[in-house]
């Protein structure tokens, strides 16, 4: 009796173990289909690498994936922030692509998205390539990773007067993020300032004006090189005829402001030996009529031989006026410039919308000591079919 009953319950234990055997089975293998299935969508779904661009009402699809992609719907988003939904239904063969016309104003239109029939969203934006089926961006390092040391003048990095594209970027990466500023001749303030000569300042009743006053020893050669953005022309000049020379400038901002105050010359020698012959550069928060009261120097500078090698200056300043004066320390002055503090920024864009051409300006990074800088540039730019190869 007992024995019957032992294999009685043995076998009802073996049976129970392999329901329980046969249940986790079919569980681990419904497991590993579902894990199998999801893996394979992910790989497909990663398959997919799509193109959209719209240009003059027209939208072109390219599919760079070495797959067939099927585009199920399109989103088109105008400027007023609408959304218009159009189903597609089609499908793009490997390295090909397909145009639809849209019906809307090249204008009106911010944006176009497709989504594809593994779900994945590409969107392009308007371009202003008409000749072109594609874009994409070109990156140049225009200043590697680098560390500006103490200087008394600071640093300009990075200056250059050039043409500059639509669709371009220009990224300034900077610790601490605050020491530097990227900025064109569209944000500097002097060249809209009259500019007077050898005048009395009681004569000057407004602010925003630069005054400069010189003996025989400078000539002039053309103020409008002062403010013209370019190192290479040269406003005044020491007269080699002349044995003396004095030159003062002043610049009255018309209120105190918060800027970069940056200065291009060429030293040409002291007339009076290496102590005698000097210059400075002094800040005020009061007008050049009252400059020499509560004045602060920023830059003072004996003549001690230095070579005629050509110097770009600038400072971080907060003042009203900035004077430049030289006693005997003979300069060619060539450019005179202040960009305002809200300038300050690490990122510089010329988006299609404002610059809808090419502009050729001048392009300059000022940066304060200390800092570790690296400076790359963003172009988009067209890639020819194959056809105009």
């Amino acid at each position: 009796m007992i024995r019957g009953q032992s294999e009685y319950i043995g076998a009802v234990v073996l049976v129970t173990l392999t329901i329980i055997v046969v249940y986790v089975a079919s569980e681990w293998l419904s497991l590993i289909h579902s894990v199998s299935k999801n893996a394979v969508e992910v790989v497909e779904n990663m398959k997919e690498v799509i193109d959209v661009a719209f240009n003059d009402g027209n939208v072109t699809i390219f599919n760079r994936s070495p797959r067939k992609n099927y585009i199920e719907l399109m989103y088109v988003k105008l400027l007023n922030g609408t959304v218009v939904i159009k189903k597609v239904d089609t499908y793009v063969a490997p390295g090909k692509s397909i145009d639809f016309h849209l019906g809307y104003k090249y204008d009106n239109v911010y944006s176009v998205c497709i989504e594809t029939a593994n779900g994945n969203i590409f969107c392009g934006y308007k371009t202003h390539y008409t000749a072109y089926s594609h874009i994409e961006y070109w990156s140049y390092e225009r200043l590697s990773p680098t560390y500006l040391s103490f200087d008394p003048v600071n640093h300009v990095p990075y200056r250059a007067k050039r043409v500059i594209a639509p669709n371009t970027y220009f990224y300034v990466y900077a610790v601490p993020v605050n020491h530097v500023a990227i900025a064109t001749a569209e944000d500097e303030m002097l060249q809209a300032f009259n500019i007077y000569v050898n005048t009395d300042f009681s004569d000057i009743n407004e602010g925003k004006y630069i005054i400069i006053l010189a003996n025989n020893g400078v000539k002039i050669n053309n103020l409008s090189n002062l403010v013209d953005h370019n190192d290479y022309t040269s406003a005044l000049y020491w007269d080699i005829t002349k044995n003396d020379y004095v030159l003062d400038v002043c610049i009255d901002l018309s209120e105190i402001e918060t800027g970069w105050f940056y200065i291009h010359y060429i030293p040409k020698g002291g007339l009076r030996g290496e102590y005698s012959s000097y210059m400075f550069i002094t800040v005020s928060n009061n007008s050049c009529k009252d400059h020499q009261n509560n004045n602060k120097t920023i830059y003072f500078r004996f003549w001690q031989g230095e070579s005629r090698t050509r110097v770009s200056a600038v400072w971080l300043v907060t003042a009203r006026s900035i004077r430049v004066y030289s006693y005997q320390y003979t300069i060619d002055l060539y450019s005179l410039e202040f960009y305002p503090y809200n300038i300050t920024r690490n990122i510089l864009s010329f988006p299609s919308s404002i610059y809808r051409n090419p502009i050729a300006t001048t392009l300059s990074v000022f940066a304060l000591s200390n800092t570790h800088i690296q400076i790359l540039e963003l172009t988009m730019v067209p890639k020819l079919d194959d056809t105009n190869n």
